[in-house]
Protein backbone atom coordinates (compact mmCIF):
# COMPACT_ATOMS: atom_id res chain seq x y z
CA UNK A 1 0.00 0.00 0.00
CA UNK A 2 2.93 2.37 0.61
CA UNK A 3 3.87 2.44 -3.09
CA UNK A 4 0.32 3.35 -4.06
CA UNK A 5 0.27 6.08 -1.43
CA UNK A 6 3.51 7.51 -2.82
CA UNK A 7 1.93 7.67 -6.27
CA UNK A 8 -1.08 9.42 -4.76
CA UNK A 9 1.45 11.99 -3.59
CA UNK A 10 2.99 12.15 -7.06
CA UNK A 11 -0.41 12.84 -8.62
CA UNK A 12 -1.00 15.66 -6.17
CA UNK A 13 2.48 17.07 -6.82
CA UNK A 14 1.97 16.87 -10.59
CA UNK A 15 -1.26 18.83 -10.18
CA UNK A 16 0.49 21.48 -8.05
CA UNK A 17 3.21 21.80 -10.66
CA UNK A 18 0.86 22.03 -13.62
CA UNK A 19 -1.30 24.63 -11.85
CA UNK A 20 1.60 26.66 -10.44
CA UNK A 21 1.71 28.99 -13.42
CA UNK A 22 -2.01 29.67 -13.38
CA UNK A 23 -3.81 27.07 -15.42
CA UNK A 24 -3.44 23.64 -16.91
CA UNK A 25 -2.20 23.39 -20.45
CA UNK A 26 -3.42 20.58 -22.70
CA UNK A 27 0.20 19.70 -23.50
CA UNK A 28 0.98 19.24 -19.81
CA UNK A 29 -1.99 16.93 -19.30
CA UNK A 30 -1.09 14.93 -22.41
CA UNK A 31 2.55 14.63 -21.32
CA UNK A 32 1.43 13.54 -17.87
CA UNK A 33 -0.80 10.82 -19.30
CA UNK A 34 2.05 9.52 -21.45
CA UNK A 35 4.62 9.60 -18.66
CA UNK A 36 2.35 8.07 -16.04
CA UNK A 37 1.13 5.35 -18.40
CA UNK A 38 4.43 3.49 -17.92
CA UNK A 39 4.72 4.05 -14.16
CA UNK A 40 3.71 1.16 -11.86
CA UNK A 41 0.86 3.11 -10.23
CA UNK A 42 0.58 5.87 -12.78
CA UNK A 43 -3.16 5.34 -13.14
CA UNK A 44 -3.59 6.18 -9.46
CA UNK A 45 -1.45 9.30 -9.82
CA UNK A 46 -3.44 10.52 -12.80
CA UNK A 47 -6.74 9.85 -11.02
CA UNK A 48 -5.58 12.00 -8.08
CA UNK A 49 -4.48 14.72 -10.50
CA UNK A 50 -7.91 14.67 -12.14
CA UNK A 51 -9.75 14.85 -8.81
CA UNK A 52 -7.71 17.81 -7.64
CA UNK A 53 -8.45 19.63 -10.90
CA UNK A 54 -12.18 18.88 -10.67
CA UNK A 55 -12.34 20.30 -7.16
CA UNK A 56 -10.05 23.25 -7.89
CA UNK A 57 -7.61 22.57 -5.08
CA UNK A 58 -4.99 25.26 -4.50
CA UNK A 59 -1.38 24.70 -5.49
CA UNK A 60 -0.23 24.94 -1.87
CA UNK A 61 -2.85 22.49 -0.59
CA UNK A 62 -1.89 19.99 -3.30
CA UNK A 63 1.80 20.43 -2.47
CA UNK A 64 1.24 19.92 1.25
CA UNK A 65 -0.97 16.88 0.61
CA UNK A 66 1.76 15.33 -1.55
CA UNK A 67 4.40 15.82 1.11
CA UNK A 68 2.22 14.31 3.80
CA UNK A 69 1.99 11.18 1.61
CA UNK A 70 5.74 11.21 1.04
CA UNK A 71 6.58 11.74 4.73
CA UNK A 72 4.20 9.06 5.95
CA UNK A 73 5.80 6.57 3.56
CA UNK A 74 9.41 7.77 3.72
CA UNK A 75 10.73 4.24 4.36
CA UNK A 76 9.62 3.28 0.86
CA UNK A 77 10.71 6.54 -0.75
CA UNK A 78 14.17 5.40 -1.78
CA UNK A 79 16.69 7.50 -3.75
CA UNK A 80 15.75 5.86 -7.07
CA UNK A 81 12.06 6.65 -6.58
CA UNK A 82 12.86 10.24 -5.57
CA UNK A 83 14.91 10.65 -8.74
CA UNK A 84 12.13 9.10 -10.83
CA UNK A 85 9.51 11.45 -9.34
CA UNK A 86 11.79 14.41 -10.11
CA UNK A 87 12.16 13.18 -13.71
CA UNK A 88 8.39 12.80 -14.12
CA UNK A 89 7.77 16.31 -12.81
CA UNK A 90 10.41 17.82 -15.07
CA UNK A 91 8.88 16.12 -18.12
CA UNK A 92 5.49 17.57 -17.23
CA UNK A 93 6.92 21.05 -16.63
CA UNK A 94 8.73 21.06 -19.98
CA UNK A 95 5.72 19.83 -21.97
CA UNK A 96 4.36 23.29 -22.73
CA UNK A 97 6.54 26.16 -23.89
CA UNK A 98 9.45 25.35 -21.59
CA UNK A 99 9.38 25.76 -17.85
CA UNK A 100 7.92 28.90 -16.29
CA UNK A 101 9.51 30.75 -13.40
CA UNK A 102 6.83 29.48 -11.02
CA UNK A 103 7.27 25.91 -12.22
CA UNK A 104 11.04 26.21 -11.71
CA UNK A 105 10.48 27.51 -8.19
CA UNK A 106 8.16 24.61 -7.38
CA UNK A 107 10.61 22.08 -8.85
CA UNK A 108 13.44 23.50 -6.72
CA UNK A 109 11.22 23.44 -3.65
CA UNK A 110 10.22 19.85 -4.40
CA UNK A 111 13.85 18.79 -4.79
CA UNK A 112 14.87 20.50 -1.55
CA UNK A 113 11.95 19.06 0.43
CA UNK A 114 12.14 15.53 -0.99
CA UNK A 115 15.85 15.34 -0.15
CA UNK A 116 15.02 16.09 3.50
CA UNK A 117 12.99 12.88 3.75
Amino acid sequence: MAQQDLYIGLGSMAYALAKSDGRLQLEEVTAMQQVLRVEPYGDIAFYVFDLKERYGESVEDAYQFAFRRFAENRRDLNPALKKNFQRVLELIANAYDGTSRKENELLRRFQRDINKL
